[in-house]
This record gives C-alpha cells, sequence and structure tokens, in this order.
C-alpha cells in the first residue's frame, strides 16, 4: 500500500456518531481516504454511488444538479455544511455543483432520521440530510501545512487548488483554502435516432467557478467565512439534433456562520449558531421568442438563529431541546416578483435511550411559518408538528433490526408560490410520511445491510425540468415502495496490500395515484429508475492504488406516462482511477490519473441532455508540513 502521511484534520468529537450498522435509520457515508481513492472531485460523482440515492444532472460540466433520496423530491432533502443548514427559500433544491469534494473530511446522507439527537430542529423536518463535514486542522507534527493539488481534464478543464494551515496560539487555529475549475466543457456526443446517427459537439457548457474559504477555530468557537463566485452556460436541451444555447447563469454567494459550543457539566451543554447567507443570482436568455433579452437578477438573503441545549440525566439516556429561527428576503427586478419576506420558527424536542443492545431515538418538531409580500395576498400561515421514532435492536451478535418513521412537511418556495411565470399560485403543501425496516449485519470486515421502506407524499409538487426556473405542479397523492441493499468490505489480502469493495443496489416502486380514471394511474413517477445499483473496488499495493467504478440505472421515465416514447434508455458507468504516491521528507506528493466512462456512451441523466462519453482527469497533490 502506498505510504500517505495524515494530511487530513482531527475532528473534535462530541457525541458518539452511529455507525452503518448500528443506527436506527440508513446512513450512507464516506471519509476523505475513501473519497481521494475513488478519485471523485464533485458532489454527485460521490452521492451516485449510494443506495436510495437519486441524482438530476442537466448535462455538462457546468449543468445544475440536484439530489433526492426515495424518489421523495430534491426539496425534501436538506444540506447542512459543518452543522449549519444550506437552504434556498427561492427553488427549495440546493443545486450541489457548488459543493467541491477537495477538502471535505466526510460525505453522510442520513435517510429518515438520525441518532445523533444534538443537531439544529431544521434538520429533523427533513426526509433526507445531505451531511458536509469540512477538514479540520491537525498541528500534531507541525504549526503550519500546505496543501496544493493541480488537475486537468478534457475538454479544457483546469481545477486548482490550495489549503493553508496554521496555529495561531494554544486553542486558536486558522484555514484557509481556494479552488477554480475552469472549462470550456465542449464535448463531443453521438445522438441515435433509429437508423440515423449525428455527432455533435456540446455547446454552452462552459464555467468558471470560484470557491474560497476562511475558518477560524477556537476552543469552542468557530467562524466560518466562504465565498463562490461563478458564471457558467447553461447548455439547454438537444432537440432533434439541434442545441441552441441561449441562457447563461452567474452566482455571487457570500456566507458566514459563528458556532459557540460549550459543555456546562458532566450533564448539560449547549451549541449556539448564527448565520447569514447572501446570494445574487444574474439569469440571462438571449433566446429570439424574446423581443429583447430576458436579464433577471434575484438576490435571496437569510438570517438565521439556531440554539441547542443538550441534557444527559444518566448515561443510558439523553434529551435535546432545539429552537431554529430564520428570516428569508428574496428581491427580483422581473415584473411579477411580489418580493416576498418569510419568517419561519421550527422548535423539536428530541430523546434517545441507549443500551448495548437497544437504541431507541424520537422527537417531534414544529413549524410555524409567516409571509408577507409587498403586493397582493400572502401566502396563509403554516403550521404543521412532525413527530419521528426509530428503534434498533440487536437480535444476536453482529446482527441488529432496525425500524423507523418519520413524517415530514414541505412548504412551496417562493417560486412555488408567487411567480406566475415560473409557478403555480394555487399550489398545496406536501405532506410526506415513510417508514423503513432493516437488518443489518457487520463481522470481520464486511458490513451489509438490507432496508424495506414505504412511502407516501400527498399533494406532491414535481419540478419539470428547465435550466434555471422550474415550472411546477401537484400531482396529488405519489406512493412509493422499495429496497436498498448494501455491502462494505474491508480486507488484508498481503504485507501491504489492502482491497476494499462498496456494493449497493436500490429497487424503487414510485407510481402516481392520485386519479384512477388517468392515463398515468400508476405509472412511475418521472426520472425515478424501477433499478439502479453502484460497485466501488479499490485495490491498494506497495506500487500503486486501482480503483474500479460502476453506476448502473435502468429505464426510466421523461414525462408521466409509461410508453415506449417517453422511455430513457438504461445505462452503464465505468471509471478507472489509479494513483501513487511518494514522499520526500516532509513534501508528499501524490499523481493520479482518472479514466471516466470507459464505454464512451452519451447517456442521459435528464431527457435531452447527453452526458459527456470517454474522458481524463489527472491530479498532482502537494501537501507539506
Amino acid at each position: 500500500m502506498t505510504e500517505m502521511p495524515d494530511t487530513l484534520g482531527a475532528a473534535k468529537v462530541t457525541s458518539r456518531r452511529e455507525g452503518t450498522a448500528t443506527s436506527t435509520a440508513p446512513i450512507r457515508s464516506i471519509g476523505a481516504a475513501a473519497i481521494e481513492r475513488s478519485g471523485a472531485v464533485s458532489l454527485h460523482e460521490v452521492l451516485r454511488t449510494f443506495a436510495g440515492v437519486s441524482i438530476k444532472d442537466y448535462g455538462g460540466i457546468g449543468g445544475l444538479k440536484t439530489v433526492s433520496v426515495r424518489s421523495l423530491g430534491a426539496q425534501h432533502t436538506s444540506v447542512t455544511y459543518d452543522g449549519v443548514p444550506v437552504s434556498d427559500a427561492q427553488n427549495g433544491s440546493i443545486d450541489i455543483s457548488r459543493f467541491s469534494t477537495e477538502h471535505l473530511a466526510e460525505i453522510a446522507m442520513e435517510i429518515g432520521g438520525a441518532d445523533d439527537i444534538f443537531r439544529n430542529a431544521r434538520t429533523l423536518n427533513s426526509a433526507g440530510t445531505l451531511v458536509l463535514r469540512s477538514q479540520k486542522p491537525d498541528f500534531s507534527d507541525s504549526a503550519t501545512k500546505l496543501i496544493a493539488s493541480m488537475r486537468y481534464g478534457s475538454f479544457q478543464t483546469y481545477r486548482p487548488s490550495v489549503r493553508l494551515e496554521r496555529r495561531l496560539a494554544q486553542k486558536w487555529s486558522v484555514s484557509a483554502s481556494a479552488d477554480w475549475t475552469k472549462s470550456d466543457g465542449a464535448y463531443p456526443f453521438t445522438l441515435a435516432n433509429g437508423k440515423e446517427t449525428v455527432q455533435q459537439r456540446r455547446l454552452g457548457s462552459d464555467v468558471s467557478i470560484l470557491n474560497s474559504e476562511l475558518n477560524i477555530y477556537g476552543e469552542e468557537l468557530q467562524a466560518k467565512l466562504n465565498w463562490r463566485s461563478s458564471e457558467r452556460g447553461l447548455p439547454g436541451q438537444v432537440i432533434y439534433y439541434t442545441q441552441d444555447p441561449t441562457e447563461r447563469l452567474w452566482d455571487r454567494d457570500l456566507s458566514s456562520s459563528l458556532n459557540w459550543e460549550h459543555g456546562w457539566n458532566e450533564k448539560w451543554r449547549s451549541r449556539s449558531t448564527l448565520s447569514f447567507t447572501r446570494s445574487a443570482n444574474r439569469y440571462l436568455d438571449v433566446s429570439a421568442k424574446y423581443q429583447q433579452p430576458e436579464d433577471d437578477h434575484y438576490l435571496q438573503r437569510e438570517l438565521a438563529g439556531s440554539c441547542i441545549i443538550g441534557f444527559t440525566p444518566i448515561e443510558m439516556l439523553e434529551f435535546a431541546f432545539a429552537e431554529d429561527l430564520f428570516a428569508n428576503v428574496l428581491d427580483s427586478d422581473i415584473p411579477e416578483c411580489v418580493f416576498p419576506r418569510r419568517i419561519t420558527s421550527i422548535t423539536a424536542i428530541s430523546g434517545k435511550y441507549h443500551s448495548q443492545r437497544l437504541t431507541v431515538v424520537s422527537s417531534i418538531s414544529g413549524t410555524l411559518a409567516h409571509e408577507w409580500v409587498g403586493s397582493g395576498r400572502p401566502a396563509p400561515d403554516r403550521r404543521r408538528l412532525s413527530p419521528s421514532v426509530s428503534a434498533s435492536y440487536e437480535l444476536l451478535s453482529g446482527l441488529r433490526l432496525r425500524a423507523s418513521y418519520r413524517d415530514g412537511f414541505r412548504m412551496p418556495t417562493f417560486n412555488d408560490l408567487y411567480y406566475a411565470r415560473v409557478g403555480n399560485t394555487s399550489l398545496r403543501p406536501e405532506i410526506a410520511k415513510q417508514t423503513n425496516l432493516g437488518l443489518t449485519w457487520t463481522a470481520k470486515g464486511i458490513t451489509i445491510t438490507a432496508d424495506g421502506y414505504y412511502g407516501n407524499v400527498k399533494d406532491k409538487i414535481v419540478a419539470v425540468p428547465t435550466m434555471f426556473i422550474w415550472k411546477m405542479h401537484n400531482i396529488g397523492e405519489v406512493e412509493m415502495s422499495g429496497l436498498d441493499l448494501t455491502a462494505l468490505c474491508h480486507a488484508s489480502l498481503s504485507d501491504g496490500m489492502r482491497a476494499h469493495l462498496s456494493m449497493s443496489y436500490s429497487f424503487q416502486h414510485a407510481v402516481d395515484v392520485t386519479d384512477p380514471s388517468a392515463k398515468n394511474y400508476r405509472h412511475q413517477i418521472q426520472y425515478t429508475p424501477r433499478h439502479s445499483g453502484s460497485g466501488i473496488a479499490t485495490l491498494e499495493t506497495p506500487w500503486c492504488d486501482l480503483t474500479y467504478t460502476l453506476n448502473a440505472v435502468g429505464i426510466r421515465y421523461f414525462l408521466a406516462q409509461n410508453i415506449e416514447s417517453n422511455a430513457l434508455d438504461p445505462y452503464f458507468d465505468h471509471s478507472l482511477t489509479l494513483a501513487r504516491g511518494f514522499k520526500v521528507r516532509k513534501v508528499f506528493l501524490r499523481l493520479s490519473f482518472d479514466a471516466l466512462n470507459l464505454a464512451g456512451k452519451n447517456y442521459e441523466v435528464v431527457h435531452g441532455y447527453p452526458m459527456p462519453g470517454r474522458n481524463y482527469r489527472m491530479n498532482l497533490k502537494i501537501s507539506y508540513k
């Protein structure tokens, strides 16, 4: 196995994190070392290997990417970054292409709950939570660390990255990082229609994204400042071999947070968070269908405060009280904008019992939202209680049974409610209920999980794909059932050689049950495959590390009716990563080579948005301490 120094920061653990096999609800997670071995650069490359997780990718380097769990929709998936929720009150779903894996210590997807009750109330209200944890400094060897990398890939793609960590005093340290992605995105693709095929090069998929972050760490205090600036083309659909990219998007995002965590004594602890986000977007469409270019500007702001109090009366029993209060403001220069404002309060009470064989977690959260607008009538106040309960019991040594129930509530977004051009003012809120029953088994480096689930969403809001502003409508009621299987294995083969194997399979049956007389009654909902799976196999040797990744997705339908003309072909995506590390005194160099989509097929995740065919990446990473 290639010798690698510990260049990752050590996180301060304040509560016991449950593993995949012992958690009361399904959790998929991957650490920094495994991310690096896989060669993944973007979040969607990692998340698409998780069971029960679906990615919508609108094609190209600059295409939007969203994530949802078990067909519930991206708006039911919350995102937290170092414990602070990331939100988008305008569209409701987070574009995960804004995040890079370069400086992450862990990526986790929690489905239907989590055993850690010491968390923000907002996350307790979601069907799934994407948890991102950044690397924290570790100065056990040196007071200064520098990590830099340069990645070059097909289609003139450049991705330099740098991270500097410095200890300021005994209890204070600072880290600063930045990465830049630049690509023309002009990849070739082939489309077939019967006997006729056409070869073209993707247009309007260029991208330039700068991410920068500053962190200040104290013994109990952490301050974070993040700036993101991007300009990208929105390539649009390829229709009858014709592509006419007329859309562009500019983002300027500033976010900051202040987090203070204190243990008052052995029984009481608290965490307070104050955060502010300012997101400015410019959307330009120069299509000939408009008399003059459509040039829209949007400005979102959110001010949020959160307080969590934890109480542990005895070792086996924990309680937590959480209160989140946040205000959202949206301004725009489009004629239909009514300048909505929203204040939301979410209060949650949670409890956890844990013994050697039994773990029980329960919570109830209450949501109250009040809105007002500059003109017209605002949406009425919304109130909702959302309970959840989950349990895990050890039947035999290493074999556990787990079950969970969660009631979710998702309010329509600002776009859903107020904009006649893009939304539907008569939309009703979604009410989502989901249950899970599973078995987990672990022994000698092997972990296997099997989870069956059933979900029901009333008044489900479906996003009809467009590039920036989505069209929304209710489709009434959707039933979802399925099965998620995962297997993990780590083994030492001989001196200096190790093998890692990860496999997942998902079966999803998500159907529209609104109207028995409708043509799409009990048809699979749009873009939801019945069958999907993935596998990652890594072999570590003294000479190099080799990783093979497979993603397989079955037939999906891009319109409501499940007929042949609406079907998207299944696809298999194969990738290989080869890496080797070198150490020279205090400098460690790691050179890697990625070959992606080896079959070279321009498959479609979303109809009309062909994905890149075979492409390559090279990366040189230098660590100094």
